[in-house]
């Protein structure tokens, strides 16, 4: 026959010994038992910082390569995630990223954001970036006047 007992307030993340006897009619403690558990770890809510010195490092006429100094978090950071015009692009364990399949000599805005492990989210960093004109494609006239 076993009994249960749960103890219901603790505070996540802490340890706690819990002591366990039989009573007697006279209410005195007999056979103490001691037992040493701990509470699960606190949920991780605190979101890294955002990322700091997002530049365009190169571009041609289909992309823009970013670059940025890492963000910092309590739990550390997976991933960046980079959108363009709002719509995701890509992600990327580095600190650096190139958005591709752009359209020549167009500006965009780009943003940056940090994800830790536990899925939180910085606020985003941001830069407008353009890329490179497009290629003249226009053949040159023909010569006139040759002899």
């Amino acid at each position: 026959m076993g009994v249960r007992y749960s103890v219901g307030g603790l505070a996540c993340g802490s340890g706690y010994v819990v002591e366990v006897a039989t009573l007697d009619t006279r209410r005195r403690a007999h056979n103490r038992s001691a037992v040493t558990a701990s509470t699960l770890p606190c949920p991780d809510t605190q979101p890294p910082t955002p990322v700091s010195g997002l530049t365009a490092a190169a571009r041609s006429d289909t992309s823009i390569s970013l670059r940025w100094k890492a963000s910092s978090d309590n739990t550390g950071i997976v991933r960046y995630e980079v959108a363009r015009d709002g719509t995701y692009a890509g992600s990327s364990s580095l600190t650096a990223f190139t958005v591709s399949s752009l359209s020549c000599g167009t500006g965009y805005t780009i943003t940056v954001v940090a994800i830790d492990p536990s899925g939180n989210r910085s606020s985003a960093a941001g830069i407008l970036a353009a890329t490179a004109p497009c290629p003249d494609r226009t053949p040159p006239p023909a010569p006139t006047g040759l002899k």
